[in-house]
């Protein structure tokens, strides 16, 4: 809920009354809301490597992704979201586009999705933060917004 906005402005499912002319968008909108959902992960040291972040619980869709670095991350290095079909990650993809830390202090970088395919995941999959080139040890936070359904035509 953005700040300022009072909670009456937005439509809860049970509120929709079907025999209105704005049914059907307002329903729409409702649910699609309803399926994001957000992972939030602290990686107390962002060198290069993989983090394990989770386990896709739902087949899902990256739609957007951050990274908060708390402090100087030494050496610049490049940061991207990747899934994996197991905890080896005998099989990986890069969900975003890859972003490179520089600056030496704490700062904030935003990824964004592929738009090839890849950034779908499946329940079960593994999701990785790839880390290359940085060697600060510095604490990294980790946001990544996911929707469970398309956006449907709500015209």
């Amino acid at each position: 809920m953005a700040i300022g906005t009072t909670f009456t402005d937005y439509k809860k499912v049970s509120d929709v009354r079907l025999n209105r002319i704005d049914a059907r968008r307002t329903l729409a909108n409702t649910i699609e809301r309803a399926s994001t959902i957000v992972i939030s992960q602290t990686v107390t040291n962002t060198d290069a490597g993989d983090h394990f972040l989770g386990v896709a619980p739902y087949d899902m869709e990256l739609v957007k992704g951050s990274i908060a670095i708390t402090g100087d991350e030494g050496t610049d290095g490049a940061m991207t979201i990747e899934k994996f079909d197991n905890y080896a990650g005998s099989a990986q993809a890069t969900m975003t586009d890859a972003q490179t830390a520089t600056g030496g202090a704490s700062a904030l970088y935003t990824w964004t999705p592929t738009s090839d395919g890849t950034q779908k995941i499946t329940a079960g999959e593994i999701i990785n933060l790839k880390t290359v080139g940085i060697d600060g040890t510095e604490e990294g936070i980790v946001t990544l917004v996911f929707k469970l359904v398309d956006n449907v035509d709500n015209s």
